[in-house]
C-alpha cells in the first residue's frame, strides 16, 4: 500500500488522501486505471513504463538484500582505471629519477650532492662527473669517477666499488675522497679502510689505506706507499680551501682556473713539473695565488685577462 500511494501521490498537494482516511481499494484501481490510460494516451515510451509499472506490482515484494545498481558498478570502473593510471604515473616517475644509470656532472665552481639508493651520499667538487651503475645484488654497489668527489658509503653488508681510468677503490663503508685529473689519481680516507687498485699489463698491484691517510698513483704507473694527510680539513675544497698533496704546479693552475673560472697560465715550460705540497683558500683568486708562490718561490702576474706564473 505504501508503494502504491508513492506512486500514485509523488507529490505533495497535487493528489492526496483525506486527512485520517486511508483510500479504499476501489478507489485505489480507479485512480491506477486513471494514470493509465492518460499516460498511455501520452507517448508509447511512457506506455511501456506503465505496462512495466503493472507487472511489478503484480509481483512478489522484493528481498530485504537488494542488488547493487548497474550504475555502481559503471561508476567503480572508473574509478579503478584513474587509479591504475596514477600508480603507473608514479611508478613512471619513479622510474624515470631513479638515480641508478644516471649520470651527474658539474661545471666551474660548481658542487654537487647525489643521495644513492643505498643511502650513500656523494659531493661533487667542480668539472666532474659521476655515473652511478645498476645495482648487482651481493655482486656491489659501483660508481665511475672522473674529476674529485668525497664519499660516505652506507654500510650494507656489499662492496662499494669506485673506477676511475687510472685505478679502482674498494670498501664496504667509510668516507674518503678521491681525485682523477690529468693522469693521476689520489685517494684519502677519512674514517674507515679502503683498498686502492691499479691494473698495468695483467698484473694487479693493491695497497690498503686506514683512516687519516692518503696515496697516490700515476697513469702507467701502480699505487704508491699511503702517507698521512697532510692537513686537518681534508679534502679542501669542501671547507673552502685548496690543499694539494706532491701536485704538480700545472695541475694546481688548473684547479685554480676551474674554481674561479678564470685563465692561469705557466710563463716558463720548466714549471710545469715542479710539484708543491701545502694549503690555501680558495674563495679568492688573488690571494690563492699569492700562496701558491709563497709556497713555490715564483710569482704572477694579471695579463690580458688572464694570470701567469712565472
Amino acid at each position: 500500500m505504501n508503494l502504491i500511494r508513492r506512486l500514485l501521490w509523488p507529490h505533495r498537494g497535487k493528489i492526496s488522501p483525506a486527512r485520517g482516511d486511508e483510500p479504499s481499494s476501489t478507489r485505489i484501481d480507479e485512480l491506477l486505471e486513471r494514470r493509465t490510460t492518460i499516460a498511455r494516451g501520452t507517448d508509447p515510451e511512457t506506455a511501456k513504463m506503465w505496462h512495466k509499472l503493472e507487472a511489478e506490482l503484480g509481483r512478489e515484494p522484493l528481498p530485504a538484500t537488494i542488488r547493487p545498481r548497474p550504475v555502481s558498478v559503471r561508476l567503480a570502473r572508473p574509478a579503478i582505471a584513474f587509479a591504475i593510471v596514477v600508480f603507473l604515473i608514479l611508478a613512471g616517475e619513479l622510474w624515470t629519477h631513479h638515480p641508478e644509470g644516471a649520470t651527474y656532472t658539474t661545471s666551474r665552481g660548481e658542487h654537487a650532492t647525489i643521495n644513492l639508493p643505498d643511502s650513500s651520499v656523494v659531493t661533487l667538487n667542480h668539472t666532474s662527473a659521476l655515473t652511478v651503475e645498476p645495482a648487482r645484488g651481493e655482486a656491489g654497489r659501483r660508481v665511475s669517477l672522473n674529476g674529485e668527489a668525497y664519499f660516505r658509503v652506507h654500510k650494507d653488508g656489499t662492496p662499494f666499488v669506485v673506477s676511475t681510468a687510472l685505478g679502482s677503490i674498494r670498501v664496504l663503508g667509510t668516507e674518503f675522497n678521491v681525485l682523477v685529473r690529468d693522469d693521476r689519481l689520489e685517494v684519502a680516507v677519512l674514517s674507515g679502510v679502503v683498498r686502492m687498485s691499479a691494473v698495468r699489463s695483467g698484473k694487479d698491484s693493491s695497497v690498503v689505506l686506514s683512516a687519516g691517510e692518503i696515496a697516490a698513483c700515476q697513469g702507467g704507473g701502480f699505487p704508491e706507499t699511503p702517507l698521512r694527510i697532510p692537513s686537518l680539513v681534508y679534502p679542501g675544497w669542501i671547507h673552502g680551501r685548496f690543499i694539494f698533496y706532491r701536485t704538480s704546479l700545472l695541475s694546481a693552475c688548473r684547479e685554480l682556473e676551474s674554481q674561479f673560472a678564470v685563465e692561469v697560465k705557466l710563463g716558463d715550460p720548466r714549471l710545469n713539473n715542479e710539484t708543491i705540497t701545502g694549503s690555501m683558500d680558495n674563495t679568492n683568486i688573488e690571494s690563492a695565488l699569492s700562496a701558491l708562490s709563497r709556497l713555490t718561490g715564483n710569482r704572477y702576474r694579471h695579463e690580458n685577462g688572464a694570470y701567469i706564473v712565472f
